[in-house]
């Protein structure tokens, strides 16, 4: 007789596999199969158990005219029900930036079935993790990372938000004149940005660029400072992510008439 075996399933999984032995005998038929212990299993042309762990086992077929088939040797190899380790996830700034921001998953040493590195932003879908990865959305991010292995098991989940911010600061200015004969005018700097937040404000005299606030001009700190004289004045104002932006103001140190 011959006797022959299926698995299902056949690819990695952390299930239990269903192994199937087929028996045939063209001439006096299958008389049973029988195990390692020479235990008959069945009494049929076929036999089906379940395998929990991975192993081997082995089976031989007979027929009725006392004729035994070769040695069957099942070998189950495909199941793995052990979580991966857990990567560890890197991003090169969690401060507030206006630029993109990479990121790496560490590849870990690869347990019983292979291994991905897998990633996903914000909650979507998990995806293929390739270098380089890296973060270019405006506002905050959720980076999650993950090991998944063959068989379909998930390692702990890691992750760390990326922060950036593409936008300058917005400044909107208006003065308010003394009255006389004190002189000078107050000038009111409305500056706003939504995500990073403002780090520095500044102002001088003139029409200046952004360029020239690196250096120069005076530090204040609410939205109002005074100045002594009219002319042209420029705010500076720049966020905790690097933007900067300026705004100018012509102030008229004449008091209005009622």
């Amino acid at each position: 007789p011959s006797l022959t075996f299926s698995i299902d399933p056949l690819s990695w999984t952390n299930t239990d596999v269903e192994v199937t032995l087929t028996a045939s005998d063209a001439d006096s038929g299958v008389e049973g199969i029988y195990d390692s212990e020479d235990a008959k299993v069945s009494s049929t042309t076929s036999y089906s158990f379940t395998a929990t762990t991975n192993g081997t086992w082995t089976f031989t077929a007979r027929d009725y005219a006392g004729k035994t088939s070769d040695v069957l040797t099942v070998d189950v190899t495909t199941i793995d029900r052990d979580a991966p380790t857990t990567p560890t996830l890197t991003v090169d700034t969690t401060d507030w930036t206006n630029a993109s921001v990479g990121f790496t998953i560490s590849e870990e040493t690869a347990g019983t079935s292979p291994e991905s590195r897998e990633y996903r932003l914000d909650g979507g879908s998990w995806q293929t993790y390739a270098e380089p990865a890296a973060v270019s959305d405006e506002g905050s991010t959720l980076v999650e990372a993950r090991i998944l292995d063959a068989a379909g098991n998930p390692s702990e989940v890691v992750s760390e938000t990326i922060n950036i911010d593409l936008s300058a600061p917005t400044i909107g200015l208006t003065s308010t004149p003394h009255a006389q004969p004190l002189g000078g005018a107050t000038i009111t700097a409305t500056t706003s940005d939504a995500l990073s937040g403002l780090a520095l404000t500044k102002y001088d005299a003139g029409s200046q660029t952004v360029d020239y606030f690196a250096g120069n001009g005076t530090e204040f700190s609410g939205t109002t400072f005074d100045v002594v004289s009219g002319g042209t004045y420029t705010v500076f104002a720049q966020d905790n992510a690097g933007n900067q932006s300026v705004s100018e103001i012509s102030v008229n140190t004449y008091p209005s008439l009622d």
